[in-house]
């Protein structure tokens, strides 16, 4: 569902001349987990060069001459729909153009229903003579019914789980030498633009990068022989079945004899990936079965369990027997593979290896010092934000794979500090704008039609990274989501009091796993709107959208610390109203300090309390709620998150307490000193994941906050270099900011900071 209005929220210029049309096996206008093939054959007499766009619905592999060029599109509404570009240079001789299209037909969370269809425009120049190559005529296509189609969805965020019979592919039909004179001619089922693709806009982020990462180690192998049989769901199939390790340590080359019972074999990658498997085999019996199951973490057996969560995490192949390359189709997220092999023969493995399919982020020197646990801290956040990006900023690899936008606030701040870049955030600001709903809410995730999930924090944090998007860049380009952020604006005013505090949202308010309330007048959501309409009010290009909002923010700050306040316990309480459970949390009192709500003479005291471990009650498990907690109001709910320990951390040092700051985030992100990446929960269940990118606060909070860069003023106008060093000596870092390179170095020698700034012209630099 989507707001439909008359701004224009183009991310970038729209193409409306095509040459090639939107083509499909068949004139469907609706489908279901439906696989198709495409080809287009072409001869150079010379060298050439290859231009080619080319969107699908809903995703395509496309290759050239039998190899994997590129994997897309990038995840956009139906009215904003995205086509990639990609220019080849080209030999003289006989080439292919080769795609797999993917047309998921399904609701959910990762993008929108549409049709099946495959648009390709695309020429080759050669001595200055010109082929069309863009689809429709010439162009061959065949139904994939390797792929089976009639399946349960894998998870009700997207898609389905993958299974095919490889037996059933044509050989070699990506490459030249392919004949598919028996394939038919596609039906062209609109000519672009068309409904439902009403617009299309070329990719104006960076297409994703592939790289090849080695197992690091067989951790597992041994037999199984089934347990649970009667489901046809792979993943359930592969939970239960009854696993005998091997005494003896496994290695690649790896090499068995399947009989009665099936055999399996576990590779550990050694951090979260998100994208492909490939298996190198020098033999196998024909039509060998193979399922592979992915996760984070392993069972007493050695094996992934493929059922922990609600995704049903395996896929499932047969295989055509001898020597055979397998590359699985659709990106996965895992740190652990389980292959699961049964069949009856000879079977040996030379290689395994992943396929890491990720957002080009490119690390930026923007925070350095002598400690290595902060350093650490930087690069395992780096890691995991950079796993959790492809075509979007998603939660995780291994589970959603959604665009949240609770999520994409810590990503961004992350990816704008870190790696010094902006566009993934300005891409995610307009699709939030582009999927708003008809109310003016954000959206919780999108692109999608699905709606139960527009918490008040994720309209919240879309005003919140608007002023970030602003600082970071200046771009003019923000005044095309002024009318959004008005929309917005209006119902946040329509679920205010007298008193212009939010008492109510149409939907839930959720802020954390913890066991805090998510319905009624809340602190953490009227704090957190407080705090964005200050940080609009600050810069002087949001007054249109404010209006008269500005005057009032001193008389809304002292109402919310009227209302929530508690004399008695000395806390905000989480929630106002006769009804409201007595809560008390780290969540929202931190919130109070960022938002002005706590006066400042208090802020050291409630502070200090907040991090007392003697006020403090049990961190939640996993995706704890108040519904399904036992709260004791005489202690203090913990941040269940590191994604809310960000929170926590940030006040301290607002308060200038930076021993206090520096000691939290030792503690919080040094409990996972073992994971390769930072995880999803504080402390972890069932569904649970070990790489969430909202978990990655130390690299947005060590250069801004320790090393005190901030930008105050449109792209980096102005600075603000407020070190806060706690017990740290010294500390450095460059910024590439749209004026040119920042620097900034400091020393820390007993009660004396020596600060150095080399900052390029036109920055204003605020000490």
């Amino acid at each position: 569902m989507t707001i439909q209005t008359t701004e224009d929220l183009r991310q970038s210029p729209e193409r409306t001349v095509w040459h090639g049309a939107w083509v499909w096996v068949n004139d469907v206008e609706a489908d279901r987990n439906a696989y198709a093939c495409f080809r287009r054959s072409f001869t150079l007499v010379a060298s050439g060069h290859l231009d080619l766009a080319i969107t699908a619905d809903s995703q395509y592999w496309l290759y050239l001459d039998g190899q994997c060029i590129g994997h897309g599109p990038a995840r956009a509404p139906l009215d904003y729909y995205l086509y990639d570009e990609h220019a080849i240079a080209l030999e003289a001789g006989a080439h292919s153009l080769a795609v797999l299209v993917h047309h998921v037909g399904e609701q959910n969370a990762c993008m929108m229903l549409g049709r099946p269809g495959l648009l390709v425009e695309a020429t080759v120049t050669s001595d200055d003579a010109v082929q069309r190559l863009s689809t429709g005529d010439g162009w061959r296509c065949t139904p994939a019914t390797a792929w089976r189609k009639e399946l349960p969805c894998m998870m009700s965020h997207f898609g389905f789980w993958e299974d095919c019979d490889c037996t059933q592919l044509p050989a070699g039909w990506t490459q030249p030498a392919f004949d598919d004179h028996a394939w038919s001619a596609p039906v062209v089922v609109g000519t672009p633009p068309c409904t439902p693709w009403t617009r299309l806009l070329p990719r104006d982020i960076a297409l994703p990068v592939f790289t090849a990462i080695a197992a690091q180690q067989v951790v597992a192998a041994g037999v199984w022989d089934e347990g649970k049989t009667d489901t046809a769901i792979p993943s359930e199939q592969v939970a239960a079945r009854r696993r005998t390790r091997a005494q003896a340590p496994a290695s690649l080359p790896y090499s068995c004899t399947l009989a009665s019972a099936g055999a399996y074999l576990t590779i550990d990658f050694g951090h979260t990936i998100s994208g492909y498997v490939e298996i190198d085999f020098a033999r196998h019996p024909a039509r060998m079965r193979l399922e592979l199951s992915y996760d984070e973490l392993l069972t007493p057996d050695g094996a992934v369990n493929p059922e922990r969560s609600y995704a049903h995490t395996t896929d499932r192949y047969r295989l055509p027997g001898g020597a055979y390359r397998l590359r699985t189709t659709h990106p996965r997220g895992f740190r652990y593979v389980t292959l699961d092999l049964h069949g009856a023969g000879e079977v040996s493995i030379t290689r395994v290896s992943a396929i890491d399919e990720t957002y080009p982020f490119a690390r930026q020197p923007t925070f350095t010092t002598q400690d290595d646990q902060l350093m650490s801290f930087i690069a395992k956040g780096a890691l995991t934000v950079r796993a959790c990006t492809t075509d979007a900023f998603t939660d995780c690899p291994s589970r959603e794979r959604v665009q949240w936008m609770e999520d994409m606030y810590m990503h961004s701040r992350v990816a704008l500090y870190t790696f010094g870049e902006s566009r993934m955030l300005r891409h995610a600001l307009f699709q939030a704008a582009q999927n708003a709903l008809p109310d003016g809410r954000i959206n919780g995730f999108f692109p999608s039609e699905r709606i139960n999930c527009a918490f008040a924090s994720s309209s919240l944090a879309w005003l919140h990274l608007l002023v970030d998007y602003w600082l970071h860049t200046g771009n003019e380009d923000i005044h095309r989501l002024f009318p959004t952020a008005k929309r917005l604006l209006a119902m946040l005013a329509g679920v205010c009091d007298d008193e212009g505090l939010i008492t109510h949202w149409p939907i839930g308010q959720f802020w954390d796993w913890a066991p805090t309330p998510d319905s009624g007048c809340l602190l953490l959501t009227n704090a957190a709107y407080l705090w964005a309409l200050t940080r609009l009010a600050e810069q002087p290009v949001f007054a249109e959208v404010l209006g008269e909002l500005p005057v009032r923010l001193p008389a809304l700050r002292w109402a919310m610390h009227e209302r929530f306040w508690d004399k008695e316990q000395q806390l905000y309480r989480d929630a106002a109203g006769p009804d409201a459970p007595c809560v008390y949390s780290q969540q929202a009192n931190s919130l109070a300090v960022l938002a002005g709500i706590c006066p400042e003479m208090g802020r050291v005291t409630l502070l200090e309390r907040l991090i007392d471990p003697a006020c403090l009650g049990p961190v939640s498990i996993g995706e704890a709620t108040l519904a399904s907690s036992k709260i004791n109001p005489e202690q203090i709910v913990p941040a269940g998150t590191l994604w809310f320990a960000h929170f926590l951390v940030q006040a301290l040092f607002e308060a200038d307490l930076d021993d206090a700051a520096l000691a939290q985030m030792r503690a919080l992100w040094g409990a996972y000193a073992h994971l390769a990446t930072f995880p999803e929960t504080r402390i972890q269940h069932g569904n649970t994941g070990h790489c969430h990118g909202w978990a990655s606060g130390p690299a947005y909070l060590l250069p801004a906050y320790v090393l005190g860069v901030q930008p105050m003023g449109p792209g980096w106008e102005a600075v603000r270099v407020a070190p806060h060093p706690g017990n740290l000596p010294a500390a450095q870092g460059v910024f590439q900011t749209p004026r040119g390179e920042l620097s900034v170095s400091w020393t820390h020698t007993g009660h004396q900071l020596d600060v150095r700034i080399d900052a390029p012209e036109g920055i204003r630099i605020i000490r």
